[in-house]
């Protein structure tokens, strides 16, 4: 019997992001678990993806480096959508990875059709998207952030920063695309209810990511009481809520724990403003700027860090939080979205409310009250629970199931 034919379709694998991750690493499983398997994207770097992909044959309309990358619109456009959706009839399943796919594959005839869902696209149902968000933007949420990305936060017209403008056909358009697939999987319960309120009918079933853990347990030693080692690795933008985390820190670091320093690792439009902020909390001897790292680099930075703390806005899941946890770092993030999840609501690690810098400063000095046999308690649950539910072989089985249940079983070696 033929390997069934899997088309992983994608607007742009260049920069390196949890989305694409996302994509990645399921592709290369199910290309090993004897699927014929390939991407097809609009925008492909390959000194980004070559490596994680290996031999997963892809399919672009342009090879770019970082200098010649191409702008894309969020729509893409009639003539790209077709690109990417061209040939979709020579495939037993199609997964459609982010917006407008999802609603461009719905409306198209052909195979079965998979969204796999890190999240509804936010511009265009912002309440039901970012529900934390709308429901706080009346308290002034992101404080340091640019006045006319603050001011248009609470807009009723949909012109939020992160958002843009809305047109009502749009809107339908999408809703009655994501209508025509087959399958729905959501990335984690916050994005699976997401789904269900902004599409009712739709029956979204939750696949986590593969995440990519050591091989082997990782003994780090007590903490750093004499200064608190905190990590954080995100986009420097401003719904990461790093303005709070940094002023959470800042008051932490004066009240409790003067030698405590502030690992940043990432790049982002806030870059400048965050360095700005840390002038003027006076905090410059204990915050470093540390940009793009490598996963070796981030790894070896990991190693020498006590916490991984992170704290931003809906997010759909949180990819970096189990990956820290695995290392063996003890763990801060929001009280709600996908991290929320991650830390079992508290039970392995400190969740607090991301706008309050005195919640992030109490959280910090919770871990750093820890006893050394707590510490390693923590750990060892952390790391236990984040094997249990995003190791491949776990996630692999339950993606195989849900694909089983769409009539492609590739334990069987084909169709069935």
């Amino acid at each position: 019997m033929p390997a069934p034919k899997l088309r992983f379709l994608h607007r742009s694998l260049d920069v390196v992001g949890g989305a694409e991750i996302l994509l990645a690493d399921q592709a290369r499983f199910l290309e090993r678990a004897g699927a014929d398997v390939r991407v097809r994207t609009l925008v492909y770097e390959p000194q980004n993806w070559d490596a994680r992909l290996g031999t997963v044959p892809v399919d672009a309309w342009y090879r770019a480096t970082s200098a010649e990358r191409p702008r894309l619109t969020r729509t893409l456009g009639r003539r790209r959508l077709g690109w990417l959706l061209r040939e979709l009839g020579e495939a037993d399943v199609a997964f459609a990875h982010g917006y407008p796919l999802s609603a461009a594959l719905g409306a198209a005839s052909g195979p079965i059709r998979v969204w796999h869902c890190l999240e509804a696209p936010r511009w265009l149902h912002p309440e039901a998207s970012n529900p934390y968000l709308a429901e706080h933007a009346k308290r002034a949420p992101l404080r340091h952030a640019p006045h006319h990305y603050r001011t248009s936060l609470a807009s009723p017209a949909g012109a939020w920063p992160l958002i843009g403008r809305r047109r009502t056909s749009r809107v339908a358009a999408d809703r009655a695309g994501v209508l025509g697939l087959t399958a729905v999987w959501a990335l984690s319960e916050y994005t699976r209810d997401s789904v269900r309120r902004i599409y009712p009918s739709v029956n979204a079933e939750v696949l986590p990511p593969i995440v990519r853990f050591p091989e082997r347990v990782v003994n780090k030693e007590p903490l750093a009481r004499d200064g608190l080692r905190i990590l954080c690795a995100t986009r420097l933008e401003w719904v990461k809520s790093l303005d709070t985390l940094i002023e959470g820190f800042a008051r932490y670091r004066q009240r409790t724990d003067p030698h405590a320093t502030l690992s940043i690792v990432g790049t982002g439009s806030a870059l400048q403003a965050l360095q700005e902020l840390v002038a003027a909390l006076g905090v410059e001897a204990g915050v470093r700027f540390y940009g793009f790292l490598s996963d070796a680099e981030l790894a070896d930075l990991s190693a020498r860090s006590d916490v991984f703390a992170c704290v931003p806005l809906d997010e759909p899941f949180g990819l970096v939080f189990p990956e820290a946890m695995t290392r063996g770092l003890l763990a801060l993030g929001p009280d709600h979205g996908g991290p929320a999840e991650i830390l079992e609501h508290g039970k392995l690690g400190e969740v607090v409310d991301p706008l309050e810098p005195d919640a992030i400063a109490g959280g910090l000095a919770r871990i750093r009250r820890l006893s050394d046999a707590e510490v390693q308690k923590r750990r060892a649950l952390a790391d236990a629970a984040c094997r249990e539910r995003y190791a491949a072989d776990v996630v692999g089985a339950r993606l195989l199931d849900l694909l089983a249940g769409l009539g492609v079983d590739l334990r069987a070696g084909g169709r069935a």
